[in-house]
């Protein structure tokens, strides 16, 4: 009797696959799910879920909306109120918080929201005018996202 061949792990999933994957995580239901598996982020999937009830855009699209959740959830970034900030402005039911527009390119993709290491040099330099040729070095605001931690 043949059987089917294992897929291959080079292999893309099928959409039926992908589409399963998706819903599991948009439910909350991450049991057994390395860094989706606690009570704490498979609250938040859920509240992503309730928060995207009405709106245009699904809760979970693709892997960039999860590194997001992640990032917002990681010891140290997580608030509620940042939580509820982030949510209601990438549901649209009202404009993310940016302060300055020359913080719009950095702040834009995650709703206003400081999730990644490097946002917080990009910020710095920015705000501070760091010119590839003179100014502040990267080591500078390296130094700087340091002791913001």
């Amino acid at each position: 009797m043949a059987t089917a061949a294992a897929p291959r792990a080079t292999e893309e999933p099928s959409d039926e696959i992908k589409q399963g994957a998706w819903q599991l995580l948009a439910a909350g239901d991450t049991r057994c799910i390395s860094q989706v598996e606690t009570p704490g982020m498979q609250a938040v999937l859920r509240r992503v879920r309730e928060a995207a009830d009405g709106s245009a855009r699904p809760p979970l699209a693709s892997l960039e909306d999860l590194a997001q959740l992640l990032a917002l959830w990681r010891p140290g970034a997580y608030a509620k109120e940042r939580e509820q900030a982030y949510l209601t402005a990438r549901f649209g039911s009202q404009q993310p918080a940016i302060l300055h527009p020359s913080l719009a390119p950095i702040l834009g993709p995650t709703f206003g929201e400081l999730l990644y290491a490097v946002m917080w040099t990009l910020t710095f330099d920015s705000c501070v005018g760091y010119q590839p040729l003179g100014g502040y070095t990267q080591l500078g605001s390296e130094l700087f996202w340091r002791s913001c931690q």
